[in-house]
């Protein structure tokens, strides 16, 4: 004897296009991320140092993986009663990102201005920053998307000359044949 089932959609549709839009609406509007930091601001500080991606193109699954596990120990860390704020950086320099520009213009060192090819960099890793920013935001991970650190901010390429220059004053620095 057979059995019919019955005319059900049995598919596993969960409606993601129009429920992930309500979904980051809801966790920006109603602060959760904000709520859950400044709930333990007074407790025990959970710093996670987090080694930025290049800007130079949308998220893979490297940097997926990588953001989505620390995601969850600054989850875990909040949960746990710490003080876990998540302050996302991105490197904006560097040759990812002058190989990705070189390859989208078409060009070569040679044939590019320096001073012009440093201006399109800088809007190139700004441009991806953003990109990676919402890519991030939709995986669900949560930090201070608003403020983040940048390494072609003015403050931060002082800080790295100014650490180049007490590496330098001790010795650490030196010019051989092989780095």
């Amino acid at each position: 004897k057979t059995v019919s089932l019955p005319k059900t959609d049995f598919s596993m549709k969960a409606n993601l296009p129009q429920r992930e839009p309500l979904m980051l609406e809801f966790w920006s509007k109603s602060g959760i991320y904000q709520k859950m930091t400044s709930k333990n601001s007074d407790k025990k500080k959970f710093i996670l140092h987090d080694g930025p991606p290049y800007a130079n193109g949308n998220i893979h699954l490297g940097t997926a993986l990588n953001k989505i596990l620390k995601d969850i120990v600054i989850k875990y860390k909040l949960m746990s009663g710490f003080s876990a704020p998540y302050i996302p950086g991105w490197d904006c320099h560097g040759l990812p990102i002058e190989y990705r520009l070189m390859k989208e213009l078409g060009k070569t060192k040679a044939t590019i201005d320096k001073i012009e090819f440093r201006e399109k960099a800088a809007l190139f890793a700004l441009k991806y920053m953003g990109v990676q920013r919402e890519e991030f935001m939709r995986l669900g991970c949560f930090g201070d998307w608003e403020n983040p650190y940048l390494t072609l901010k003015n403050e931060y390429e002082g800080t790295i000359i100014s650490v180049f220059r007490n590496l330098l004053k001790k010795g650490y620095i030196y010019r051989k044949l092989k780095p």
